[in-house]
């Protein structure tokens, strides 16, 4: 139920003058290094390019596509499909956070852009 909600939510969003995956409006675009180095839950290393991303955490490096819900002070990046996403909070110049919001867990991670 929760998934069909956010997806709704989602896509009334898409619609409502948001701007979408390529845009050169995205904060995201780049790459990021984490700043909260104490959070083992969290990549070492973002990279947010106009139609993916890739993930670097305990070693691995994950490449997945990325679908970019830019709004004012956040982006919403889901992984090729509306229903799951993660939100991005622009918290300072050049500084991002990634907050993780569930029935389970709320968790953060602050990035550096490089």
């Amino acid at each position: 139920m929760l998934g069909v909600i956010v997806a709704l939510y989602l896509v009334i969003h898409m619609f409502s003058g948001s701007s979408s995956s390529g845009s050169s409006d995205n904060p995201l675009i780049g790459n990021w290094t984490l700043a909260d180095t104490d959070k083992g839950y969290c990549g070492t290393h973002e990279q947010f390019k106009s139609d993916s991303a890739i993930e670097v955490k305990a070693g691995v490096t994950t490449t997945y596509p990325a679908i970019y819900l830019v709004k004012p002070g956040y982006v919403d990046v889901s992984e090729g499909n509306v229903a799951n996403y993660e939100q991005w909070d622009e918290t300072g110049p050049d500084e991002v956070t990634f907050r993780l919001n569930s029935l389970y867990v709320v968790a953060s991670c602050k990035y550096h852009r490089d």
